[in-house]
C-alpha cells in the first residue's frame, strides 16, 4: 500500500499517475488484456488511459456511455 501512496503523491498529472499504477499492477497480475478508464461525468464519456489487448497497448480514445459498458 505504501508503494501506491507514493505513486499517487508523485505527480499532479493524471496520465503519469495512471501509467505508474499500471506498471505496479503489472508486477503482480497479468495485464495483457487490461484497461484503465477515466469517467467524465459532465460529458458522460469514458477515456481509456491504458488499453492492452494480447499484450499490445492500443489507443482506444474516448467513447460515450450507453445503457451499459
Amino acid at each position: 500500500m505504501k508503494r501506491i501512496d507514493g505513486i499517487l503523491g508523485s505527480s499532479y498529472e493524471l496520465s503519469k499517475v495512471i501509467r505508474k499504477i499500471y506498471l505496479e499492477i503489472s508486477k503482480v497480475m497479468d495485464t495483457s488484456n487490461f484497461y484503465i478508464a477515466v469517467y467524465n461525468r459532465r460529458e458522460e464519456t469514458i477515456r481509456f488511459e491504458i488499453y492492452t489487448i494480447n499484450g499490445k497497448e492500443i489507443s482506444a480514445g474516448s467513447r460515450k456511455l450507453g445503457k451499459g459498458m
